[in-house]
């Protein structure tokens, strides 16, 4: 019925990127209940696969994602200027970083997912 689809509401998209497996895991689980569609990515070689094929609301990234692989930053930049996606993008460090045109968002580790959720919300 049309009047069910108008009151259906939206789930929002977010791709977690993190090389460890148990913040990925612990985040998802947490996104999920909270009603949120979860997809995750080990590094950003595989998230920018991932961002080829879909659109995400929502990006939250690591910054150090292996000494070998891109960081954070880096995959925000390619998100935005390669594949021109408009996904709110937010990054989660350790390090001090310097601010970035494509992160919308900055979380100190370790970062609080209700601090997060708010963030998405605004």
């Amino acid at each position: 019925m049309a009047g069910e689809e108008d009151r259906e509401v939206k789930r929002k998209k977010i791709l977690v990127v993190d090389d460890h497996e148990d913040i990925r895991t612990v985040m998802s689980m947490v996104l999920e209940s909270r009603g949120f569609l979860i997809k995750t990515a080990p590094n950003g070689e595989k998230a920018l696969e991932l961002c080829r094929h879909e659109d995400f609301d929502f990006i939250l990234t690591d910054y150090e994602m292996g000494k070998e692989r891109m960081n954070g930053v880096e995959f925000a930049r390619r998100v935005v200027e390669e594949l021109g996606k408009s996904a709110r993008i937010f990054l989660i460090t350790a390090a001090t970083v310097q601010p970035a045109p494509y992160i919308e968002r900055y979380f100190q580790k370790p970062a609080a997912v209700s601090s997060i959720i708010k963030a998405m919300e605004k």
